[in-house]
């Protein structure tokens, strides 16, 4: 399975023979991952239910469960990811609020780790 590699805040990549990079393998689980968490329901014309839209977050009072609950649902509906082992939500008390998830993608025998940092 390859998409093409493309991190969130960054821009395509050229491969040492010119053409496209093209992610595969635990970067594109990752890749993957953070393109549902942070993409709106709605946002995608493709599919409208797709994405957590973690950013609609950003200022209100955190509910850590439910936070939680919604991000190990949303890494179950993404084909490489095997497994999610947990989902640790952290909250500073000053409103700095990160997400951990641990998972195991299709392609890769070991738990990988994921983080992400939010403001509230």
């Amino acid at each position: 399975m390859y998409d093409l590699s493309l991190d969130w805040s960054g821009d395509l990549s050229l491969s040492p023979t010119g053409g496209l990079e093209l992610s595969t393998g635990a970067n594109l689980t990752r890749q993957r991952l953070i393109r549902r968490l942070l993409t709106n329901p709605g946002d995608l014309l493709e599919d409208l239910t797709y994405g957590a839209g973690l950013a609609q977050y950003i200022g209100l009072p955190v509910n850590a469960g439910a936070l939680q609950a919604l991000i190990e649902e949303q890494c179950l509906l993404e084909d490489t990811v095997e497994s999610v082992s947990s989902v640790k939500i952290l909250t500073d008390g000053k409103g700095f609020v990160s997400a951990t998830i641990s998972y195991v993608s299709i392609d890769a025998s070991e738990a990988q780790s994921l983080t992400l940092p939010t403001t509230t």
